[in-house]
């Protein structure tokens, strides 16, 4: 057994070294000794027990969520992005930054028709999408029609083009408006042959990337809203309508709603929305936690990508109502 004065010894060159974060040398000049004492001082504190060293890996508990939510909502993926983001910007870049290669390997995988949604989430997706990738036979569609919304993150055909360039791939530009005028313009575009070749191409798309809408009002305006969706929120109450994908509105069940504001919206059709193979939702924020886990009861999401403080609300507020 060591004497008391040597455990003194070390308890300070190991607080000094360890917590003061002083160099051996300056340690040893504290000390009023040599660097290779506080060497060994601070080996002889390992083998005492005093300084213990431990190893914390963040990513396994974020492996952990991503295999619950996997299991909960029977996804082939799930990818969490760690630690505690709170401005909604990073978390966006940190869930396009981990998407990313999970994408890239599923263009790898065969992938010849993808569909994007509009949103700030695929927007970002899309702006940090990195250039060299080369997918020249895939083709890129918006799954929507165009919109005459000036936010960038409304432009699809824009963004088809944007992600085309940067894997040199193919864009399929829709000419078809999202909201016509009028019923009979609506009856006009949907007689249309584009409108029937539009359909045609959704019906073979094999991985379609969105992101989930959360709910807006007249009085909150975290982002521009698309056509109907205020009155569409003014008429159902929060714990009716939750959220949408792609003007697609449903509850926090996941049951999916037929809403007339919305019905003349020349977007995909939900029994073609429901045969896509792969279904890539990128959504975070836990102040969307109620919309994406509706999203993710729909059924029709197989991959998810989010962030950690949203996986966990998600993952509490479908324990709750279990």
């Amino acid at each position: 057994m060591q004497s008391k004065e040597y455990i003194e010894k070390l308890v300070r060159a190991a607080i000094l070294y360890y917590k003061s974060n002083l160099t051996q040398q300056e340690v040893a000049e504290r000390m009023g000794t040599t660097r290779q004492a506080v060497c060994k001082y601070l080996s002889d504190a390992k083998e005492y027990g005093i300084v213990e060293i431990n190893v914390n890996n963040p990513i396994s508990e974020t492996l952990s969520i991503e295999e619950e939510l996997k299991r909960r909502f029977g996804l082939k993926a799930a990818l969490v992005v760690p630690g505690s983001l709170k401005d909604d910007m990073v978390i966006r870049h940190e869930i396009a930054r981990i998407a990313t290669p999970h994408i890239i390997e599923l263009m790898r995988s065969g992938i010849k028709n993808i569909a994007l949604s509009w949103g700030r989430s695929i927007f970002d997706f899309i702006k940090n999408f990195p250039e060299g990738e080369f997918f020249s036979d895939i083709n890129i569609f918006p799954v929507m029609g165009a919109s005459n919304n000036a936010a960038p993150y409304y432009m699809i055909n824009e963004m088809v083009r944007d992600l085309s360039e940067k894997i040199h791939g193919i864009p399929n530009f829709i000419y078809l408006p999202l909201n016509p005028e009028s019923h009979e313009d609506y009856i006009h575009y949907t007689s249309t042959q584009l409108y029937r070749k539009t359909l045609k191409n959704w019906s073979e798309i094999d991985l379609l990337i969105l992101g989930i809408g959360s709910r807006i009002s007249a009085d909150n305006m975290i982002r521009q809203s698309y056509p109907g969706e205020i009155e569409v929120m003014s008429k159902f109450d929060p714990h009716t309508i939750v959220g949408d994908v792609f003007t697609k509105y449903f509850d926090i069940n996941g049951n999916f709603y037929s809403i007339p504001e919305t019905e003349q919206l020349l977007t995909m059709p939900q029994e073609l929305f429901a045969k896509v193979g792969r279904v890539v939702a990128l959504a975070g924020g836990a102040e969307k936690a109620k919309c994406i886990l509706g999203a993710l009861r729909t059924g029709r999401i197989t991959d998810f990508v989010t962030d950690e403080k949203a996986a966990k609300t998600i993952l509490t507020l479908d324990a709750q109502q279990a």
